[in-house]
């Protein structure tokens, strides 16, 4: 997607961030705020995960309101902003203590095969590699060039929102 487009758009598209470092998690927040996406950031693939299932399991996700009234920010540091249009892409790191990137991407793309999902490492080997496309999601290698990570964002996110038919759409945990 062009900047241009995303300026355009009515709601802001949403990324869910996940890596224990949390220099990296804040400098990708601060890269992807200021290109207009609305970042949630978790150094937890658990409470990532959790955030996804209520937003998933929640009629409308996408106003900060529905979430307050039903209290998803206090159980899960999971919210959204009037300005978003729900959860468009979770991007996490490979190499996590608590959990990797591969089995929250196994996780998720079970549970939402239409998420898209971008995985992030410096030390993945052909085998993790080709289980996370074979997964549907995308890699990159760490360290990344900013152009390139923001490219393949902008495409997973377009691919997503427009989806295969040219319609407007995001993900909001029903569509399966």
């Amino acid at each position: 997607m062009l900047y241009a487009e995303r300026i355009f758009m009515p709601l802001k598209p949403t990324i869910i961030v996940v890596d224990d470092d949390p220099m990296i998690g804040k400098l990708l927040t601060t890269f992807l705020g200021e290109r207009e996406y609305e970042v949630n950031y978790f150094t937890s693939p658990q409470k990532a995960l959790t955030c996804l299932r209520l937003l998933g399991n929640t009629p409308n996700p996408v106003r900060s309101e529905h979430n307050q009234r039903n209290n998803l920010s206090s159980k899960s540091d999971c919210s959204l902003s009037d300005a978003s249009n729900g959860v468009n892409l979770l991007l996490t790191d490979l190499q996590m203590p608590e959990m990797t990137g591969l089995e929250l991407t196994r996780q998720v793309k079970t549970l939402y095969p239409r998420l898209p999902v971008i995985v992030m490492s410096g030390s993945a080997d052909g085998p993790e590699r080709d289980e996370i496309f074979a997964l549907g999601a995308d890699f990159i290698p760490k360290p990344f060039d900013f152009a390139d990570l923001l490219e393949r964002i902008d495409l997973q996110v377009t691919l997503g929102i427009r989806g295969m038919n040219g319609s407007h759409r995001c993900w909001n945990g029903s569509h399966r």
